[in-house]
């Protein structure tokens, strides 16, 4: 699901951007991957801690499976909305001849904020959370992360406010 969800944000980016570095989908991305791990909190808390395993036909007869489903999905095409501007942001503004330099210190920043978050989760067992309170957690530091970088660069937001004015606005005018 997620790699389906990530190649539909992706494409979707492309189709938003008309083609061009777009920062403005950043927020959108962002918005939305937070939205959706939160409802994986919601929907996910029936199914949390259970020890009973169901079959994949079983998981998809029940709604609060293709809910999951939904959720998991939804949460990678926001993810491909994010992640996609951001990597063409980072290759257009990086100099041609330091970009692989550039693209490779993102990598190693992605690695270790990786770790990181894995620690986290190990460490958010140990004091007895469950997956889905895992998951709400991920969700209030992914929002308040947003938050943050949105108020110390705010060209994500101006260029998020005058991408909705320009595509959505204008277009519900004519």
């Amino acid at each position: 699901m997620f790699t389906v969800g990530i190649g539909i944000g992706s494409v979707l980016c492309e189709k938003l951007s008309f083609k061009k570095v777009e920062i403005g989908l950043v927020p959108i991305g962002s918005i939305g991957m937070t939205l959706f791990l939160l409802d994986l909190y919601f929907v996910g808390s029936p199914w949390a801690g259970s020890e009973v395993v169901v079959d994949f036909k079983a998981f998809i007869s029940s709604g609060s499976g293709l809910r999951l489903l939904f959720d998991f999905i939804m949460m990678s095409v926001f993810g491909g909305l994010f992640i996609v501007p951001l990597y063409t942001l980072l290759q257009d503004r990086s100099d041609s001849a330091k970009r692989s330099r550039v693209i490779a210190a993102n990598n190693i920043f992605n690695a270790f904020t990786m770790v990181l978050s894995s620690l986290l989760v190990l460490a958010l067992y140990a004091y007895k959370f469950s997956p889905v309170q895992i998951l709400a957690i991920f969700a209030v530091l992914n929002a308040l992360v947003a938050i943050y970088i949105y108020t110390v660069v705010p060209e994500f937001k101006i260029r998020f406010y005058a991408w909705v004015k320009n595509n959505i606005l204008n277009s519900a005018e004519k």
